[in-house]
């Protein structure tokens, strides 16, 4: 079985693989790349662009082809099951991301990539998948270390602002019992003076009385 300049097949598998990682970087703005290995993100790119170039075009094989009936069940079968998983993975990354879920999302592509070059007899794509394949999942891990170091670090500036808060509100709360206790102690200590205050005028308006009476 064979094709010509164009693998429609291979072009539908690619579409299905980009339009969820493309809506949701978008979506999510993940197009920040944290990998600080230049090598590595160049092994990545070259190697991503070299695969999806060579899934569509028959670059140094003439025309795609299989060499018998079970290359192409297991060509149909296998990106049928990978891509089904690829997008039920994406479905519950969406909902919450974690280092595991990003590694699968890494190796499914890589898997895909793998099975249309050998099967499709198509060695510059095998050899284009290494280099993906090497570099995809070094840059995924290094974003993903680099995920987990931000969580620590947000997680320890949030521990650092949160003890800071309550010892501002532990202080606040000892200073205001403090103003509280010392006008209490002020109030007890005015309260004799206004007693003797008070038996004094009693004692005067006696006299005064007995006086008046006299």
């Amino acid at each position: 079985m064979e094709y010509n300049m164009i693998n429609i097949f291979n072009l539908v598998i690619v579409a299905v693989m980009l339009v969820p990682s493309v809506v949701y970087s978008f979506k999510y703005n993940l197009f920040v790349n944290r990998c600080q290995n230049t090598a590595m993100n160049i092994c990545e790119w070259l190697g991503r662009a070299a695969c999806i170039a060579f899934m569509v075009i028959p670059f140094g094989v003439g025309e795609f082809g299989f060499s018998d009936v079970r290359s192409f069940l297991i060509y149909a079968i296998v990106n049928m099951l990978l891509l089904a998983l690829y997008l039920l993975f994406w479905k519950t990354y969406i909902k919450r991301q974690n280092a595991f879920k990003a590694l699968v999302l890494a190796i499914i592509p890589t898997a895909i990539f793998a099975i249309c070059g050998i099967t499709l007899r198509h060695f510059i794509l095998i050899a284009s998948t290494v280099m993906f394949g090497v570099g995809h999942l070094y840059v995924t891990m290094a974003n993903n270390d680099a995920d987990v170091k931000k969580v620590k670090r947000d997680n320890a500036i949030a521990k650092e602002k949160a003890e800071a808060e309550a010892k501002e509100k532990a202080e606040a709360e000892a200073k205001a019992a403090q103003q509280a206790n010392a006008e209490e102690e002020a109030q007890t200590a005015a309260l004799p003076e206004t007693e003797n205050t008070e038996k004094t005028e009693t004692a005067s308006e006696v006299e005064t009385a007995i006086a008046e009476a006299e």
